[in-house]
C-alpha cells in the first residue's frame, strides 16, 4: 500500500511538473530572460518525472517483496497445515488473512494498472513540451537574429543621431552666441497717445473744440446787437403805456418787471429749444459724419451738458436782461407828460459825404435823401453793418475753412510730395537682398526712383522740442522730382546745399526760428547736434528737415543708411497698384509699401467728415443774417412809419417807396459786407491756427470763389429780407399812421 501512495504522489508531481512547462511555455514569447526561466523550471519537471520513476522502481521492489511475502505466506500455510493439528482457528485465521491480502494486492495491481495508463500520457505531454521548448527556441532564434538586425539599424541610426545631434549642438551654440552678441534692450512704455486712431480722433475732437470756442462769441455779440435792438424798439412802443402808468402811481420798477419778465420768459425758453438742439442735434448731426471715419466706435453719446447749458442760457439771459433794463431805465426817466407824446423824429445834420462839394453835387435828390437817412439813424445803421458784417464774416470763415482745410490734401499730395509709392526697406538687410530689389526696381513698371534715409529725431530750439523727419536724399538732382521744397509766400524753390538745412513751416513757426538761425538735433543718445537754417519750406503735414548727405556726415560723422524708396510709376492703376504692391512685399529687405493715393483717400475722409461742421456754420450764420437782417429793418419801418405813409400820401407808389427804403437796405448791406469781408479775414487766420494741431498746417487763404458767395448769400438774405418788407411796406394805412395821437 505504501508503494501505491508513492506511485500516486509520483504521479502527482508528474503534474506539476506538467503545469510548470506549461507555464514556462507561456512566459518563453516573453523575452530572452523569461525562457531561462523556463528552461530552469523544465529541467526541475525533468528531475521530478526521474524522481517519480525512480520512486515507481521502488514500489516495483516491493511489490516484488510483497510477492515474497505471499510465497513465504504460502510456506507458512504449508507450514501451517503442518500445524492444523495445532488449532482449526489459527487456521481460519490465516486464511481470513490470507484473503485480506490478496485484495490488498488486487488493489494494488489495479493501482499499477491505472499508474501505467497515465505513464503514455505523461510522456506525450513531455514530447509536446518538448515540441513547444523547440518551437520557443526558434522563435528565441529568430528573435535573436531580429535583435541583432535591430542591433546594426541601432548602431547606424546612432552614428547619424549623433551627427545631427552634435549639428544641432553647433547649431545651438551659435544661436546662443548671438544671443550672446544681442545688445541689451530697451524698454518703451507708449500709454494709448501712441495709438494712431486714438490721436487721431483726439486731433479731430480738439479741432471741432477749438471752432466750439470762436464761433460762439461772434453769434453771442450779434444776438446781443439784436436783442438791445429789439428791447429798445418795444420799450420805445410802449411809451404811451408807460406814461399812463406812471401818472397811475406805479413804480418804476413795477413798470420795467413787466418788460424784463416778457424778456426772460422769451429768452428761458429761446435757451430750452436752443441748449436742446445745441446739445442733441447739432453734436449727433457732426458725429454722425465722424462714424463714417471712426467705424468702430460702438455707440454714440450726447449727454446733456448743464454747465454749457446754464453758461449759454445765462449769457443770453444777461443780453436780453441787460437790454430791457437799459431801454425801460432810458425812458422812465422822463415824466409821464413827456411819455404820453410820441418821440419826434431825428433832426436831419449835415453829413460827412456834403462837405465833398464835387461828389455831393452830383448826387440825385433821393440819393442824397438815402445818405442822410442812412446817417441820421446812427445806433440802427452800425447796428445794421456790424450785424451783417459778423454775418457775413461767419460764412467767410465757414467757406475758407473748407478751402483751408482741402488745401492739406490737395497741396500736400498733388504739389509738394509727387512721387506715387514709399517703400520702406530694412536697412540691416544684406547687401546681396538690396542689390535684388534696386534690380527689380530700376525695370519694368517705375519710371524713377530715389533712396533715402528717413529716420525721426527731436528737433529743439530753446526750451520747444518738436519731433521730426530727418529727410536724406541719395540724389540730390532726382530730389525735385518727387518733393518740391519752395517757399509758400515767395513760391521760391529751394536747393539743398552742404551747409544748411531745410525745416518745415509749421515747424518754424512752433520753434519760433527763421532763416540763419540755429536749431539741434537730438537722437536717442541724447547728444545734440547744431545746424542752421537755410530756408522754410511750405508742408502741411508732419514736420521735415532736409539735409545733404555730406550735411550728414560732417554732422554725425558716418554715411547716411538709406531705408526708404521714393517711386515714380509711368502707368499707375489699380491693376498696377495690386500686383507692383505684391511683388514689392515678395521681398525679404521691404518692410512696408505705401501708395500714395491710398494716403490721399485717408487724408480726404477724413478732412470730408468736416463738411458737416462747415455746412452747419454756414447754415446757422445765414439764419442769423436773416433773423439781422429782418429784425433791423422791421424796426426800421417802424420807426419811419408816419414818414412813409406821408410819401404815399405825397403820391410815392409801392414800389418806388419800396425802393426809397431798399436803397438804404442795398447801401447798409454793402458796407456791412466790406466790414465782414475784413472780420471774415482775421477770424478765419484766427480760426485756422486755433484749430490746427502740431503736426499738421492747414492752408491760410481765402479763395477768390469764396469771397463772391459769401457776398453772394449775404446779398441773397438781404433780397429776401427786402421782398419780405415789401409786403409790409404795402399795408400801410396811410389814415391810421398820420392820426395824431394826442
Amino acid at each position: 500500500m505504501e508503494g501505491v501512495h508513492t506511485i500516486q504522489a509520483s504521479y502527482q508531481e508528474l503534474t506539476y511538473g506538467d503545469a510548470a512547462v506549461k507555464e514556462g511555455k507561456k512566459e518563453l514569447a516573453k523575452a530572452k530572460r523569461e525562457l531561462a526561466k523556463g528552461k530552469k523550471k523544465l529541467d526541475q519537471g525533468e528531475m521530478k518525472l526521474k524522481n517519480a520513476r525512480r520512486k515507481l522502481d521502488e514500489g516495483e521492489e516491493q511489490l516484488a517483496d510483497a510477492r515474497q511475502k505471499i510465497i513465504d505466506g504460502e510456506q507458512k500455510v504449508t507450514d501451517a497445515k503442518q500445524d492444523i493439528a495445532d488449532g482449526e482457528g489459527k487456521i481460519a485465521d490465516a486464511h481470513r488473512d490470507i484473503a485480506d491480502g490478496e485484495v490488498k494486492i488486487a488493489d494494488a495491481h489495479w493501482d499499477i494498472a491505472d499508474g501505467e495508463a497515465k505513464i503514455p500520457k505523461a510522456e506525450k505531454d513531455i514530447a509536446k513540451g518538448e515540441a513547444d521548448i523547440e518551437e520557443a527556441q526558434k522563435k528565441l532564434d529568430d528573435g535573436e537574429a531580429d535583435l541583432a538586425e535591430a542591433k546594426v539599424k541601432y548602431e547606424d541610426s546612432r552614428q547619424e543621431a549623433e551627427e545631427k545631434i552634435a549639428d544641432a549642438g553647433k547649431k545651438i551654440d551659435d544661436a546662443q552666441k548671438d544671443i550672446d552678441d544681442i545688445k541689451e534692450p530697451e524698454w518703451y512704455v507708449l500709454d494709448r497717445n501712441a495709438i494712431q486712431t486714438y490721436v487721431e480722433f483726439g486731433s479731430d475732437a480738439e479741432r471741432i473744440g477749438a471752432i466750439g470756442k470762436v464761433f460762439p462769441f461772434i453769434f453771442f455779440l450779434v444776438a446781443a446787437l439784436v436783442s438791445l435792438t429789439t428791447m429798445t424798439r418795444m420799450v420805445e412802443e410802449q411809451r404811451l403805456q408807460i406814461g399812463t402808468l406812471k401818472a397811475l402811481g406805479y413804480g418804476k420798477w413795477s413798470i420795467a418787471s413787466k418788460y424784463i419778465g416778457y424778456a426772460l420768459a422769451a429768452t428761458l425758453a429761446g435757451s430750452i429749444l436752443g441748449a436742446a438742439a445745441g446739445e442733441k442735434l447739432l453734436p449727433y448731426v457732426i458725429m454722425t459724419a465722424y462714424f463714417i471715419l471712426y467705424e468702430n466706435l460702438p455707440v454714440m453719446l450726447t449727454p446733456f451738458n448743464l454747465y454749457y447749458a446754464f453758461l449759454a442760457s445765462g449769457l443770453a439771459l444777461a443780453c436780453t436782461v441787460l437790454a430791457t433794463v437799459f431801454s425801460s431805465y432810458k425812458e422812465l426817466l422822463s415824466s409821464p407828460a413827456a411819455l404820453m407824446r410820441p418821440v419826434p423824429p431825428k433832426q436831419g445834420k449835415r453829413v460827412l459825404l456834403e462837405y465833398v462839394t464835387p461828389l455831393w453835387k452830383r448826387l440825385k435828390f433821393i440819393q442824397k435823401a438815402t445818405v442822410r437817412n442812412l446817417f441820421r439813424y446812427k445806433k440802427r445803421c452800425l447796428m445794421t453793418i456790424f450785424g451783417t458784417g459778423g454775418c457775413m464774416a461767419l460764412l467767410l470763415v465757414g467757406f475758407g475753412l473748407n478751402d483751408s482745410i482741402s488745401t492739406l490734401g490737395e497741396k500736400q499730395y498733388n504739389d509738394i510730395w509727387t512721387y506715387d509709392v514709399l517703400v520702406q526697406t530694412d536697412d540691416e538687410a544684406d547687401e546681396a537682398e538690396q542689390k535684388a530689389l534696386r534690380s527689380f526696381i530700376s525695370q519694368g513698371d517705375v519710371d524713377a526712383w530715389l533712396r533715402v534715409e528717413e529716420t525721426i529725431l527731436d528737433v529743439s530750439e530753446g526750451d520747444v522740442t518738436k519731433e521730426a523727419y530727418l529727410f536724406v536724399p541719395e540724389d540730390l538732382e532726382e530730389v525735385d522730382r518727387f518733393v518740391h521744397l519752395r517757399s509758400r509766400e515767395s513760391r521760391e524753390a529751394y536747393v539743398l546745399d552742404d551747409d544748411h538745412v531745410l525745416i518745415t513751416e509749421k515747424m518754424a513757426g512752433l520753434l519760433n526760428v527763421k532763416e540763419g538761425d540755429t536749431i539741434y538735433l537730438k537722437e536717442d543718445e541724447g547728444v545734440l547736434y547744431p545746424v542752421v537754417v537755410g530756408g522754410i519750406a511750405e508742408n502741411y503735414l508732419h514736420h521735415y528737415v532736409y539735409m545733404t548727405p555730406a550735411l550728414y556726415e560732417k554732422v554725425y560723422g558716418k554715411a547716411p543708411e538709406y531705408n526708404t524708396m521714393f517711386l515714380d510709376i509711368k502707368d499707375l492703376n489699380e491693376e498696377t497698384q495690386n500686383r507692383l504692391g505684391t511683388e514689392l512685399l515678395s521681398f525679404d529687405s521691404v518692410m512696408t509699401v505705401t501708395f500714395i493715393g491710398t494716403m490721399r483717400g485717408q487724408i480726404s475722409d477724413m478732412l470730408d467728415s468736416l463738411n458737416v461742421v462747415i455746412w452747419v456754420l454756414i447754415i446757422s450764420a445765414g439764419l442769423l443774417a436773416f433773423v439781422v437782417l429782418y429784425n433791423l429793418n422791421n424796426i426800421n419801418i417802424n420807426e419811419r412809419q408816419r414818414e412813409l405813409a406821408t410819401m404815399k400820401v405825397l403820391g410815392f407808389y409801392n414800389p418806388e417807396l419800396a425802393a426809397y427804403v431798399y436803397r438804404e437796405n442795398i447801401m447798409l448791406t454793402i458796407l456791412g459786407s466790406m466790414v465782414g469781408i475784413v472780420m471774415g479775414y482775421f477770424l478765419h487766420r484766427y480760426v485756422m491756427t486755433t484749430v490746427e494741431v502740431d503736426m499738421l498746417m492747414f492752408g491760410r487763404q481765402i479763395r477768390p470763389i469764396s469771397y463772391a458767395y459769401s457776398v453772394l448769400m449775404t446779398y441773397a438774405f438781404s433780397a429776401f429780407v427786402n421782398l419780405v418788407m415789401y409786403y409790409k411796406l404795402k399795408g400801410i394805412d396811410m389814415v391810421e399812421s398820420l392820426k395824431s395821437v394826442e
